[in-house]
């Protein structure tokens, strides 16, 4: 799946708020030097950030990682 690199991309998640960075293509070290505002009302909100490849016919899940805000 990934013995010649990913086409990583990572989509953040708070409050019902979603935020997709652009691909990096080719890599298995990706640097994803990007921001991005949310609010956080929420003193208990998590927010959420899903790791994917993406492919010509979709995108394949790599992992997830849960930060607490709080």
């Amino acid at each position: 799946m990934f013995a010649s690199g990913s086409d990583p991309f990572l989509v953040l998640r708070c409050n019902g708020a979603a935020r997709r960075t652009a691909t990096q293509r080719s890599t298995l070290q990706p640097v994803f030097d990007e921001h991005f505002d949310i609010d956080v009302t929420d003193p208990a909100a998590e927010l959420v950030v899903e790791c994917w490849d993406e492919d010509s016919f979709g995108s394949d899940f790599i992992g997830v990682a849960t930060v607490h805000l709080r």
